[in-house]
């Protein structure tokens, strides 16, 4: 585990903005976190204690370009909403009840990074079995890794104003793992009208870190006693996928060069063998072919960021 300050880079023109929050099972909190998703289609939201009803995440459902990510269980602690533009799947083994983590693999150079929103219970042990295997999991397959928690600790290695029992027991763990906190500052990220406290921390391995910049707690409303903390990941696209859009067919031109090629085909006597009913097929599969891609010219697919 670093110790050090992290050092945030200057922000890159490709970057997703990522949303850390509680939502203390409030609907009100719901609705306002639902409304900035759908002002931004490339925010990611790590989600703690989304509002329940009926023992399902509401409230945050069918946002126009999100997917909600989650496992089915009763009560949800965590969820994920990712931009359907991002290719992200559930890593299922180690999701639970308070665990949620989804893996994006880059369309670019082959690396993985996983995303993770974790809950940890005032009374329960540090780590959770699920978040531990996870951490282990990533360090021996090189996979980096982010991670939002709500850990119920207090240190001042993330800010907290004192340490408890809790923050020991996880500062301690941290520094037998890769991972570094990305907190910065002395910023409260659960304020009330009793307490100001650092109890929500972003971590992440050294490589993910690099990616990460911007990382303050907001001063937005969250209607909350959690406040927002924001970041982006700085990604590189990769060069887009020429394709062809059959909707934009020129049919005038299409049906100009297939009536040539057809006038200058000549078909082989099907009645000899197969080999030359296939090889009729095979001239006229040409022939369509070619002519389509003469009257629809390629384009350039839209960026997609990891998992293209």
């Amino acid at each position: 585990m670093r110790m050090a300050c992290y050092a945030v880079p200057t922000l890159a023109p490709k970057s997703l903005t990522i949303i850390q929050t509680n939502l203390q099972h409030k609907q009100i909190a719901a609705a306002t976190l639902r409304r900035v998703l759908e002002e931004d289609n490339k925010t990611v939201a790590l989600i703690q204690e989304p509002w329940i009803r009926n023992n399902k995440i509401c409230g945050l459902n069918n946002i126009s370009g999100k997917s909600l990510l989650q496992i089915p269980v009763e009560k949800p602690r965590t969820c994920i909403i990712m931009p359907k533009t991002i290719n992200a799947s559930l890593i299922n083994q180690f999701c639970s009840r308070d665990l949620t983590a989804v893996k994006i693999n880059s369309a670019e150079d082959q690396t993985t990074l996983v995303l993770a929103s974790v809950y940890m219970p005032g009374e329960d042990d540090i780590p959770a079995k699920e978040l531990a295997e996870l951490i282990q999991h990533c360090e021996a397959n090189k996979w980096d890794v982010i991670i939002a928690a709500d850990c119920n600790a207090h240190h001042p290695l993330w800010g907290s104003m004192d340490t408890n029992k809790r923050g020991e027991q996880l500062t301690e763990y941290l520094l037998q793992t890769n991972l570094t906190i990305l907190n910065r500052g002395t910023e409260p990220t659960f304020v009330t009208s009793r307490c100001q406290t650092t109890i929500d921390i972003t971590l992440a391995t050294h490589k993910a870190a690099d990616l990460v910049g911007g990382w303050h707690v907001s001063n937005e409303p969250s209607f909350a006693d959690h406040r927002r903390i924001c970041f982006q990941i700085h990604i590189k696209p990769p060069d887009p996928i020429p394709y062809r859009n059959p909707r934009k067919t020129d049919t005038k031109i299409y049906e100009h060069i297939l009536t040539k090629k057809l006038s200058d085909f000549e078909p082989a006597d099907v009645t000899l063998s197969v080999d030359n009913i296939e090889t009729n097929v095979q001239s006229l599969t040409a022939a369509l072919t070619s002519s389509y891609e003469k009257a629809c010219p390629t384009e350039a697919s839209c960026h997609q960021y990891y998992g293209t």
